[in-house]
Formats: structure tokens, sequence, C-alpha cells
């Protein structure tokens, strides 16, 4: 089985919804910084009739940020629900790591990083 890794740090907004003047109101507390590895099996589109998100990429959630403080072995142990969310949002995150565009990005990066050093 082939894999692809990379590594992935992203911002997960916490909203609370609160009832105000009577309304539900949706209210930003902050933001989690959620860091890991995400992966790609390159092998799972060759043997699936149908791959989905689930199948051709998995996510290992490293580290959880609140306000600098690091809560993963809370969340990991605690907030069943929490994880779950981080891991969902974690896997559309590297969907788009994983993307051609973004590949193309990096390669073409990369190249300009290698031409910049040569002439230095």
């Amino acid at each position: 089985m082939s894999k692809l890794s990379k590594h992935f740090e992203f911002d997960h907004p916490v909203i609370e919804t609160r009832v105000v003047n009577g309304r539900p109101t949706k209210i930003h507390s902050g933001d989690l910084i959620v860091k890991g590895i995400g992966y790609k099996d390159t092998t799972a589109q060759l043997y699936s009739l149908y791959p989905d998100d689930h199948s051709l990429y998995d996510v290992d959630i490293k580290n959880v940020y609140w306000d600098g403080v690091d809560i993963s072995s809370l969340v990991h142990n605690k907030c069943d629900d929490l994880l779950y969310e981080l891991h969902e949002s974690a896997i559309r995150y590297i969907t788009g790591l994983f993307s051609f565009e973004s590949l193309q990005d990096q390669k073409t990066s990369e190249l300009v990083d290698a031409q910049m050093q040569s002439r230095a």
C-alpha cells in the first residue's frame, strides 16, 4: 500500500449558539489550532469502484491548541464528538492539500526555490 503524507495545520472555529433577545445567535468563541499528518492512499482508487474521501484519505491529529495551550489529551480522551468533528474537518482540509492544483503549486515553488539557490 502506497501512501503520500503531508503535515497540516488549520484553524477550526469554536461557535456557540446562545439565545439573544429571543433569537438563537451564533457567537464565535475562538479558534482551535489543529496540527497533524494527512495521508492519501494511492492504491485505494485502483481497487474500489466508487472511492470516497474516507477510503482515499486519512488523518492523524497530533496536537490541538486552545489559546496556546495544548489540549490534545483532553480532546482524545474525553471529547469524542469534538474529535469526530475535528477529524471530518481535517479530512476536508487535506483533500485540498492533495488536489492536483495544490500539488502543481508545490512543484512550482520547489522549482523556483531550486533556481534561486543555483543563482546564489
